[in-house]
């Protein structure tokens, strides 16, 4: 099988070498990854500029651009492979809830999955990183997670911090989490401020659903999320519209 691999974390980072090294012993394995941390830039495309692949070794390249655009241009000339699967990662740092929105690793797994090619994120928790068995869980579960992210599913899998195989694995969804950002002064005069993300705060997360993606993690379990790709309408969302404004067809 022929398997790409990136991240947001950067080429350098362990947890790709980790994965790539667990992922070769039975498949082929390319690795494009950012030439630096791109870490909380989601679904960023670049386009109207060059996007650079400096070659680093027969099957490894560091990429100027985004985590989605590793995958884009990955697929679409810049290497000259057919993959059979996406995975980004592996992330320090937990994706769950509405870090998924920020993510620039689910970023990449769903670009795959855009483009017709089962796409998996996985993460792990940064005090513990357990990038070792994270990597193991993936290449253990190809076939499954093939095949539940063909139909149009970016797969997104977070393990605990010092997880263990024996811990096991549950299908979860996306708790809801809350705040978290402080915002500092770097420098300013009479024209110009400069504002710095000085650090993500402890977030608030509402009392979660038993199968929710931070309890399974809380339990020491790794969560499975299988998230749709399609922009979807909210139900409530269209009833409380049709009663603000005409539908398209009533126009017609």
């Amino acid at each position: 099988m022929n398997i790409l691999i990136t991240n947001d974390d950067g080429i350098s980072s362990e947890g790709i070498a980790v994965l790539a090294r667990e992922l070769a012993r039975n498949h082929e394995v390319w690795m494009v990854a950012p030439d630096r941390e791109r870490s909380a830039v989601s679904h960023g495309i670049t386009f109207r500029e060059p996007v650079k692949f400096h070659r680093i070794s027969r099957r490894r390249y560091a990429c100027s651009g985004t985590p989605a655009d590793c995958v884009l241009y990955s697929c679409h000339g810049a290497l000259d492979v057919r993959f059979d699967l996406v995975v980004s990662g592996i992330n320090r740092g937990e994706n769950i809830g509405t870090d998924i929105l920020y993510s620039g690793t689910v970023a990449a797994a769903r670009q795959a999955v855009l483009q017709g090619i089962p796409g998996v994120a996985i993460s792990s928790g940064a005090a513990e990183p357990a990038y070792e068995t994270a990597a193991q869980l993936v290449a253990s579960r190809l076939e499954q997670l093939i095949l539940l992210s063909e139909a149009k599913r970016v797969i997104n899998i977070n393990v605990p911090d010092g997880y263990r195989l024996e811990d096991g694995m549950v299908t979860t969804v996306p708790c809801l989490k809350r705040g978290g950002n402080q915002i500092d002064p770097y420098y300013r005069n009479d024209q110009e401020s400069f504002y710095f993300l000085s650090e993500f705060r402890e977030e608030s997360i509402d009392t979660p659903r038993p199968d929710s993606d931070v309890e399974a993690l809380r339990q020491g379990k790794a969560s499975i999320t299988p998230l749709e790709v399609q922009p979807r309408c909210d139900r409530e969302g269209m009833k409380l519209s049709e009663e603000l404004f005409p539908r398209l067809e009533q126009e017609l």
